[in-house]
């Protein structure tokens, strides 16, 4: 029946297989700061200790943008999660983590989930933009 599937081994199995490691610095909630007029981060806090995961990541089109105080890139990441492999090493995904790619970090501002099947959600979808800490 298709209503006892459960693909979560098959998608595990294929994140381990296919995709390579990055390190990601989770967000720490309960030490961060948060003002509480605007609901905005004073200063975001990150584990010390990055948990390694296989990702999907892919970079999308860098583009030259004409800001008021001279040129800018727009580098973001698109990148794709299995929230099983996720929870295996002990993360659990938000916004607000950092991902390093090599030797640059991007911060996860989106995140969706895109295959769910039974009521429980396999693939987490997201973008993500260059870290600038502070």
């Amino acid at each position: 029946m298709i209503e006892d599937y459960n693909p979560d081994p098959y998608v595990v199995e294929s994140f381990s297989l296919f995709y390579k490691p990055v390190n990601v610095y989770p967000l720490d909630l309960n030490a961060t700061q948060t003002d509480t007029l605007y609901g905005e981060s004073k200063g975001r806090v990150y584990s010390t200790t990055p948990v390694q995961v296989p990702i999907h990541y892919r970079f999308d089109v860098d583009e030259k943008v004409l800001t008021k105080f001279g040129i800018d890139r727009k580098e973001d990441l698109f990148i794709g999660i299995s929230v099983s492999v996720a929870n295996q090493a002990g993360w659990t995904p938000k916004i607000g983590d950092i991902v390093e790619v090599g030797s640059e970090k991007f911060e996860i501002t989106t995140l969706k989930p895109q295959r769910a099947m039974n009521g429980k959600v396999y693939i987490l979808v997201g973008t993500a933009k260059r870290w600038q800490s502070g």
